[in-house]
């Protein structure tokens, strides 16, 4: 499983990384929406941590990406 970290607070994305990695699999970290997005557009993520207060915006901006790489299934 592949975990994306987006966390402004070194300290606390150093300490999330650690636990995601001992318990669920790979995670990488990054401390602006801007270089979260490149990396949803680079690599597939099973689970995404986001911080809403980040140096270049509301981490939720990221949402329309994520919304857009994967689309729910339709309903019948």
């Amino acid at each position: 499983m592949r975990i994306l970290i987006v966390e402004d607070d070194r300290e606390l994305a150093s300490s999330l990384k650690a636990m995601m990695e001992e318990s669920i699999g790979v995670a990488d970290t990054f401390d602006t929406v801007a270089d979260a997005e490149a990396a949803l557009l680079t690599f597939k993520f099973d689970l995404v941590l986001i911080d809403r207060n980040l140096p270049d915006g509301d981490g939720l901006s990221l949402l329309p990406t994520l919304r857009q790489l994967r689309p729910r299934p339709a309903t019948l």
